[in-house]
């Protein structure tokens, strides 16, 4: 099997937090019927809703406004890579050079640098629970206030990158098609040979056929017809390298629609809606557009990751079983 050629290999790929594989994270309902957040420059009148967090978790409570507010509390987080745990230091010197006191507006000139820092996050693999963990540590707001500002400031770079993610990965798609075209039109020029001779053994037998049936006067209409057998149809198959990439590009087109509805929760202006299927359409035409012409169709792309799919459910479920011995033998 050949090995996916090139420095953006899908397995090279970072994990990505995003609604979808974060726990922690509300779903995008309570974006929409929640009051605004201080941050926003806006207070609601009477009671408003606050939250505090416990393990990740996020809870709601109400307080007279004025009153006391309930205590944050912090969740352990994970050490983090000497890299990002230099930028984190430096945003954490920087922070305590603000004042405070005002709360209800993050100062402008941290959100640049904040951006920054989640951005060498993401490009580290760290863009996850963990980090969002760590930054009530250092803010004085809590994890789901630090987590949707961090989000909204950071969506259009992370979307974009998830976007460069797939361009380098259709690159690698493309390089991985032409690698194995010369054995795949050998596969198919073996595979017409063979129906040519069938073809011409059937046309043998039925002209037999037709000179004992004309011999005993058999009626035209009761002669037995020509064989025609179809011709096999060019068709590209997968090898592993094929199937993983192809994989990375639906996960990264999911991950975009899961990243633009959750920056429309958090503002309409921010983004529009996306629907995984129509990333996936637009996907499936540019990958048709990656093979040889009469290679693929959609439909094949899409029996093939139906295909792949099973393939990942029962991966995972090995592992998780795996997982599941481990712990049993760590209690032993």
């Amino acid at each position: 099997t050949p090995t996916p050629p090139g420095s953006h290999s899908a397995q090279s790929l970072p994990p990505i937090s995003t609604p979808s594989n974060d726990p922690g994270f509300k779903p995008l309902s309570s974006f929409i019927s929640d009051a605004p957040s201080p941050l926003d420059g806006n207070t609601s009148v009477g009671m408003k809703r606050q939250r505090t967090e416990t393990n990740g978790s996020v809870e709601t409570v109400t307080a007279p406004v004025g009153g006391k507010k309930p205590r944050k509390t912090l969740v352990d987080t994970e050490p983090f890579s000497p890299a990002l745990e230099e930028r984190l230091n430096g945003l954490h010197d920087e922070i305590k050079s603000y004042s405070w006191e005002n709360k209800a507006k993050f100062p402008p000139n941290l959100k640049p640098r904040l951006t920054a820092v989640a951005l060498e996050a993401l490009k580290l693999g760290e863009y996850n629970e963990n980090f969002f963990n760590y930054l009530p540590k250092i803010f004085p707001y809590n994890r789901f206030t630090m987590l949707k500002l961090t989000r909204r400031l950071m969506y259009k770079d992370h979307s974009e990158i998830l976007k460069q993610r797939g361009d380098a990965l259709l690159v690698e798609l493309k390089q991985l098609v032409d690698q194995g075209l010369p054995d795949q039109e050998r596969l198919h020029a073996d595979a017409i040979k063979l129906w040519e001779s069938k073809q011409s053994s059937a046309i043998t037998k039925w002209q037999e056929e037709i000179q004992q049936a004309q011999g005993n006067h058999v009626p035209q209409e009761q002669l037995p017809p020509k064989p025609d057998l179809p011709a096999p149809a060019k068709r590209y198959k997968w090898n592993d390298a094929i199937k993983e990439n192809v994989w990375q590009q639906v996960c990264l087109c999911n991950e975009l629609a899961a990243l633009a509805n959750e920056a429309h929760g958090f503002d309409q202006n921010l983004a529009q809606k996306m629907s995984e299927q129509s990333l996936r359409k637009s996907l499936y035409q540019k990958i048709m557009g990656v093979f040889p012409e009469g290679w693929l169709t959609t439909n094949l792309i899409s029996r093939e990751g139906k295909s792949i799919s099973e393939m990942k459910r029962k991966e995972k479920k090995h592992v998780d079983a795996g997982e599941g011995d481990d712990e049993d033998e760590g209690h032993a």
